[in-house]
């Protein structure tokens, strides 16, 4: 028997738009950035893959026309070559991902961060200002999805029930 046991849980990749919803907000996104571009050394550590261009997408989510959170995002095309063409004016990159591509396994980070220059500004917060902030890579039998930060706005709660 073992005197640690170890809890697990599984990954279960949120809809912004639904959580939103589900807290009585009217939801809504702005594409900011979509473009294939070299990534940040970063991103290709995270993502395991050689220096090739990504799919770069920074989202502003809203809720009741107030930001929300801010996405920014890089995608191996390779694994999800229909991105290219999704329809982002209609459906954010979150959700469009985890309708359309699934995957196996998955990485995420919780922690603080203080708003920088630019997030701040798409935030309507003072820079500095404290931000919740969550980080998760996603792949599918060992090859790269996605990886992404989330800034949210002051106040932002996440809860889990085991």
């Amino acid at each position: 028997m073992n005197p640690t046991p170890v809890a697990r849980t599984t990954l279960e990749i949120p809809i912004i738009r639904q959580e939103v919803t589900d807290r009585g907000g009217d939801y809504s996104h702005h594409i900011l950035l979509q473009e294939m571009a070299p990534a940040p050394a970063f991103v290709y550590a995270k993502l395991g893959l050689p220096d090739q261009d990504l799919l770069h997408l920074e989202t502003l989510h809203l809720s009741d026309n107030r930001p929300y959170m801010v996405e920014d995002r890089w995608v191996n095309v390779d694994a999800a070559p229909h991105i290219k063409t999704a329809p982002f004016d209609k459906i954010s990159p979150n959700e469009w991902l985890v309708q359309e591509v699934p995957y196996s396994d998955g990485e995420i980070s919780f922690s603080a961060c203080a708003a920088d220059e630019r997030v701040a500004e798409l935030l309507e917060v003072k820079v500095g200002t404290p931000l919740f902030l969550v980080e998760r890579t996603t792949w599918m039998d060992g090859s790269p999805i996605t990886t992404l930060k989330m800034y949210y706005t002051e106040g932002f709660r996440m809860s889990s029930r085991l």
